[in-house]
């Protein structure tokens, strides 16, 4: 690690930036790799760090919710619920 990126890490903890932070290397080798333009380079940056707060917020909201589990629609079982058609609850 160089010292541009340790200042750039710093920036990032004072800014609370942490998704930026953790992104940034692997974000600098493939712009170098597909010579990216600096715009789209800190578009993605800054999409990284809204994504990651979206799901930062999402984990926290269920956490306060009390939900006991999270229970998706794979782990559903059909069986069980004889009146719930799989093609409505798919469309």
């Amino acid at each position: 690690m160089n010292l541009q990126h340790e200042r750039i890490a710093a920036l990032c903890e004072s800014l609370n930036l942490p998704f930026v932070a953790q992104g940034y290397g692997a974000a600098t080798q493939k712009a170098a790799r597909q010579e990216m333009a600096y715009s789209d380079f800190l578009e993605g940056l800054l999409r990284e760090e809204a994504a990651g707060r979206n799901v930062r917020k999402q984990s926290t909201m269920t956490r306060l919710a009390g939900f006991p589990v999270v229970k998706t629609l794979e782990e559903f079982n059909y069986d069980f619920a004889k009146g719930v058609k799989r093609s409505q609850v798919e469309e």
